[in-house]
């Protein structure tokens, strides 16, 4: 069953609603739904999908019926974070989308040393309507019950700042210098600690400082290997992000 975000969706107390807009361009014009049909509206209720059917299909809106509310599963914790050096747009799009599909909570841009770009007001960094396209199309795509939270770009600094505000959060960054553990190691840690929250921190294509990894170091974070190879920026997302979903089991 085909399932779209619409978390302003109004219901009568009749069950009726309307879809209008982009969405209903998307639903009934690229992905041709008729009249009589029937899929799912998630995002109008929290962890809830909306089994709804088509009522009728006029030129700009159509009129649907809710007849069934589905209760979805929420995800375990701990919740992934996902902290990226500013790489080029192009890479942080397409990890945003993975992001999604894995389940990540958030994933936020930070400049340091290294990023592809320095200026945190680039007009390159300045498509937030276009990325949030990007997470709704991800998260119809997987059917997950929430959106990927979308975080301001600020330096590395205030990042660590923020995580280290919340005792039960834990943060990790993969580094292709000398590293103090490997990822399973990092990992396994995880599993002896009653965090909420894990936050990884990956860097742009140069990697991160020795003077960023000392500032790692200050927050009582140990540079992570991910292996012998140095992967790109992408690669290196996804095979973090999915180690931990398998060590962890969430």
């Amino acid at each position: 069953m085909r399932r779209y975000w619409a978390d302003h969706l109004v219901v009568s107390a009749d069950k009726h609603c309307q879809i209008d807009g982009d969405l209903f361009h998307h639903i009934f014009k690229v992905c041709r739904t008729e009249k009589g049909n029937v899929f799912e509206i998630l995002g109008a209720k929290e962890n809830t999908a909306l089994v709804v059917k088509t009522l009728d299909v006029a030129k700009k809106f159509a009129i649907l019926e809710v007849i069934e509310e589905r209760a979805l599963p929420v995800r375990k914790l701990p919740h992934i974070y996902l902290h990226i050096s500013i790489p080029k747009i192009p890479t942080f799009e397409a990890v945003l989308a993975q992001a999604v599909e894995l389940g990540v909570t958030g994933v936020g841009l930070f400049a340091s040393e290294y990023s592809f770009i320095k200026d945190m007001k680039h007009k390159s960094l300045q498509k937030t309507e276009r990325w949030k396209k990007i997470i709704i199309g991800a998260t119809q795509q997987t059917g997950r019950s929430d959106v990927l939270q979308l975080q301001p770009i600020v330096s590395l600094k205030e990042s660590l700042n923020t995580i280290n505000q919340n005792p039960n959060a834990m943060g990790l960054f993969a580094y292709e210098g000398n590293a103090s553990f490997s990822w399973r190691e990092a990992v396994q840690g995880l599993k002896k600690k009653q965090v909420t929250e894990v936050h990884c921190f990956v860097g742009s294509e140069g990697g991160f400082s020795d003077a960023e990894v000392a500032l790692f170091q200050d927050y009582g974070m140990q540079a992570m290997t991910m292996g012998e190879q140095v992967l790109r920026v992408e690669t290196a997302c996804v095979a973090l992000v999915s180690s931990i979903k398998y060590e962890l089991e969430i």
